[in-house]
């Protein structure tokens, strides 16, 4: 509830029990038509009806791509371009910014960057305006046809281990296999020569006795 009490030249309250005289205050007047406003000084918004976001006319924004060393975060090389286009920041149709690569490999040639690591760039892209702050999106950018540098092999992986090892150890396996059926036979024909030998001996003990 709210008691309006009316005040004297002083500020002093002038309480009354029938509440204060009709007619105090200010004399405000019903508009009963539509306020004229200049064009001059008209808010003209866009809008994206999709979404219901309304933009004043004028508005700009500001778009930075930022490309990270991948040695040091800190370190970054940045593209930016101003949008004032409406439709562009209510996202109705596309917007364009010119990227220059080489800038990024001309840095990396000198040795104190790394912006390029394996035919990847990594950015950010962000955006700023009087109404706008937000982080957009991140991501890599890849080199059209970059292979991998093929790592050195191991010695594991060498030719030696993956042919000449084996060629060698057949060869060894089969020499020594060459070797023992060799000094098999040399053994079963000394075996023969002395078991020959021995029957040799016992028959000539036999024929003297005989005699």
């Amino acid at each position: 509830m709210l008691d309006c009490w009316s005040v004297d030249d002083n500020d002093f309250s002038l309480h009354d029990a029938s509440g204060p005289v009709e007619g105090l205050g200010y004399n405000y007047t019903d508009l009963v038509y539509r306020p004229i406003i200049p064009p001059d000084r008209a808010f003209v918004y866009s809008t994206n009806n999709r979404t219901n976001v309304k933009l004043l006319g004028d508005e700009t924004i500001n778009m930075f791509l930022d490309f990270r060393d991948w040695k040091h975060m800190s370190k970054l090389h940045r593209f930016n371009k101003r949008i004032s286009d409406s439709d562009i920041i209510l996202g109705l149709k596309e917007g364009n910014i010119t990227i220059d690569f080489k800038e990024m490999v001309d840095q990396d040639a000198t040795g104190n960057y790394s912006y390029e690591i394996g035919g990847r760039m990594f950015f950010e892209a962000s955006v700023y305006g009087l109404t706008f702050t937000s982080f957009t999106t991140s991501g890599f950018f890849d080199r059209l046809g970059y292979e991998e540098p093929k790592r050195p092999l191991s010695i594991f992986e060498s030719v030696f281990f993956r042919k000449v090892l084996p060629i060698t150890f057949g060869v060894i396996v089969a020499l020594l296999t060459t070797a023992y059926k060799i000094y098999q036979y040399k053994e079963k024909r000394r075996q023969e020569l002395r078991e020959a030998l021995a029957d040799s001996r016992a028959f000539k003990k036999s024929r003297t006795k005989t005699n």
